[in-house]
Order: C-alpha cells, then structure tokens, then sequence
C-alpha cells in the first residue's frame, strides 16, 4: 500500500512538470517559434510564413554565406528554382507561393548522379531561417 501512495504523489508532481518541459525545448533554439525542417528523400522542406520574394532574397544571402554559387534563377509569379554550384555538389532550391505570405522551400544537394547531401540541403534551409530569426532587413 505504500508504494501505491508514494506513486500517487509522484505522478503529479511529474505531471506538473511536462509543460516546463516543453517550454525548456523549445526555448533551447532561442526562438520558440522556431519550426523544423523536414526531409524527404534527401531533401531540406520548410514553409516560411514570408512572402516568395522574402524568402527568395533570404535564400540568395544564405548561399552567399555559404560560398555556393548561383548559376541560373527561374522566376514566375508564383515560383522560383535557384541553381547553384558548391565544389563537387549541385544545388537546386525550389520555392512556391502557398499563399501571398506562405512559401514553401524545398533545397536538393546532389553529389553524383544518384546521391544527394541532405546535410548540406538542411543547412541551406537553416541559414535562410537565420535571416528572418535575428529579425534582419534584407530587403531594405
């Protein structure tokens, strides 16, 4: 019978605790509204609540950081396909308007043929966060 008391102390105590928790690793970024990047087949995927241009001049900055080259920049109204080139590694960073002030980013990093660099796509999505995180104007 005691065990079953000293349980039914601890359980809320750790129940108190959860929200604590999940504040604590949220905060751990810095930003609590900082969101994830998801992969897919090799490939970095993150919507930004920006709009297409934003997220486009933040991209450009990004892999100015990063020393990667762009090569070509395919623009339609709702749009853009950034090619790039990084020592052995080709670049490819597809953005699409969901909304006036929703895109969605999706980079490939592709080593040969067949294999892709997922790390080096997450950093490209993750510099490009970074622009609108330290609240930086880049588009003056």
């Amino acid at each position: 019978m005691e065990v079953s008391q000293f349980a039914g102390k601890l359980i809320p105590a750790f129940v108190a605790l959860i929200p604590i928790a999940v504040i604590a690793t949220s905060c751990t970024s810095g930003n609590v509204s900082q969101g994830r990047v998801e992969s897919s087949n090799g490939a970095a995927l993150k919507t930004f609540t920006q709009s297409l241009p934003r997220v486009s001049a933040a991209t450009l900055l990004a892999l100015d950081r990063m020393g990667i080259e762009v090569e070509s920049r395919d623009t339609t109204e709702k749009e853009e396909v950034i090619k790039g080139k990084a020592s052995d590694m080709q670049i490819e960073i597809q953005l699409e308007a969901v909304t006036p002030k929703g895109t969605r980013m999706k980079a490939i990093a592709k080593k040969g043929l067949l294999s892709r660099d997922e790390a080096t796509a997450t950093e490209i999505v993750l510099q490009t966060e970074k622009f609108f995180n330290r609240g930086r104007s880049i588009w003056g």
